[in-house]
């Protein structure tokens, strides 16, 4: 199964958006690089910020699988 791990929006950061919005840029940086690494730790694909970054994503895993490629 191929897997798109989601940091913004997904339950890694669990803030609410004003919780979000009300950090400073530093913390939401810090926030994001420490989300994408545990990410990648755990073998995510792909990781995108935004549920909203997703149709780029699909279209790679549907290139992928055109060519007969499958997850590692």
């Amino acid at each position: 199964m191929w897997t798109v791990g989601v940091l913004r929006t997904g339950n890694m950061i669990g803030l609410s958006i004003q919780d979000w919005n009300a950090l400073p840029t530093d913390d939401k940086n810090a926030t994001l690089d420490h989300a994408k690494a545990v990410m990648r730790e755990h073998d995510a694909h792909y990781v995108i910020e935004s549920v909203a970054d997703v149709l780029p994503v699909i279209e790679k895993i549907e290139a992928h699988i055109t060519q007969g490629e499958q997850p590692w």
